[in-house]
């Protein structure tokens, strides 16, 4: 009896983990995916923001490039490479996913907070197409979810990791061959979006001005 709660603990614990992976990536992917579709309005956004316009010139590179990035390092992956030695282990540490998205997300929480609170002297305006419906309240809100997500996350994958029993190790290829298929169908499907939507805007079926003849 024991035995069969310590399985089904050590099955939740992974499937909970690997639930939260998967929609950190999507988040992240979908996000970066966003403002790399319309970079000139990101940079006008960004424009808008209370800091040096040269800041914009940076972030509208380097934000798209980061959260692509740690969406990427969401992808579920082998990772014995990164356990000997106390380099890699340092190293794995500051590239581990749910790390970054936490300090990502938390630098994106306290510049929210200040904000709401009207520490500028304008609140500035929501940077991503996606959440510019969102009040700056339940903006703060969403980010301070998708944090603790994350903090749960890095506990969960530490605790899964000692929780799943060796004779399921057999199995980490096969999920690993499956994670792979669906990132492929998930990158797949964010190209044709792209694609669609530059198709879209080049080539309108009803144009703005009336067609003369």
């Amino acid at each position: 009896m024991k035995q069969c709660n310590t399985k089904m603990k050590a099955t939740i614990l992974h499937i909970t983990h690997h639930s939260i992976r998967i929609f950190l990536m999507l988040f992240w992917l979908y996000v970066a995916m966003d403002k790399i579709w319309d970079l000139p309005q990101f940079h006008h956004s960004l424009l808008q923001q209370p800091f040096p316009e040269w800041w914009a010139d940076i972030l509208v590179w380097f934000l798209p490039v980061t959260e692509l990035t740690i969406a990427i390092l969401f992808v579920p992956r082998g990772n014995s490479a990164f356990t000997s030695g106390k380099f890699l282990r340092y190293s794995a540490f500051l590239w581990n996913p749910y790390f970054l998205s936490a300090v990502l997300l938390f630098i994106f929480s306290i510049y929210i907070a200040l904000g709401v609170l009207d520490v500028y002297t304008e609140r500035p305006c929501g940077c991503a197409s996606a959440l510019s419906s969102l009040s700056w309240t339940w903006h703060l809100v969403l980010n301070i979810f998708l944090l603790l997500l994350s903090l749960m996350g890095w506990y969960l994958y530490h605790k899964s990791s000692k929780a799943v029993p060796s004779r399921y190790k057999w199995r980490k290829a096969i999920r690993l061959f499956l994670s792979h298929i669906v990132v492929d169908v998930v990158c797949f499907l964010v190209y044709i979006i792209t694609v669609v939507k530059m198709f879209k805007m080049r080539f309108a079926l009803f144009p703005g001005r009336p067609v003369r003849r």
